[in-house]
């Protein structure tokens, strides 16, 4: 056992001088370098794992928030039936200028009604294309186009089920 002793200054009490002193005892301790070191192995791995965790929920959180962000908006299953309606419209716009006209109208007032204006978009390309062939103006779209044009609008129609014909226009 190891003992320490401190003098502490000469005080005065009770008109006697003397010496203050400090008794400290403390235990030899053990220098035990192997549980230091599988202490700090233990912290490192504990840090290491927790690290490990929370990259993981950071990355899951990061692409769901990038499939959410770059996911096509969904229409409701009106908007969907609405759409294929007016495709159906489309193959039979009748003859006339008058007539083309009135069912041009026709044709966005309906299409204004959707909810989902990029499907309405979508469909309003495919009325551009039907009406430019009745008016004889321009060539018909490709069948690429047409199909690529049916994807992406059934792409807005994945949740509500409904998926949407387009007919390849011909002159």
């Amino acid at each position: 056992m190891l003992i320490d002793e401190q003098y502490r200054r000469t005080t005065r009490k009770n008109s006697k001088n003397y010496l203050e002193g400090i008794m400290a005892v403390s235990a030899p301790t053990l220098n035990n370098e192997a549980s230091d070191k599988k202490a700090s192995t233990g912290r490192k791995i504990l840090f290491g794992t927790v690290s490990a965790a929370l990259a993981v929920v950071l990355a899951a959180g990061g692409a769901y928030w990038w499939h959410q962000h770059n996911k096509l908006s969904q229409a409701s299953m009106v908007d969907c039936q609405l759409a294929q309606k007016l495709v159906d419209s489309a193959q039979h716009i009748p003859d006339g200028t008058a007539a083309i006209d009135k069912w041009e109208k026709s044709e966005r007032q309906r299409r204004s009604q959707m909810k989902d204006g990029y499907l309405g978009a979508n469909i309003s390309v495919y009325d551009g294309w039907a009406l430019g062939n009745a008016k004889g103006q321009g060539t018909p779209p490709s069948k690429s186009d047409v199909k690529q044009l049916e994807d992406t609008a059934n792409r807005h129609c994945i949740e509500a089920g409904i998926e949407i014909s387009l007919p390849q226009i011909t002159s």
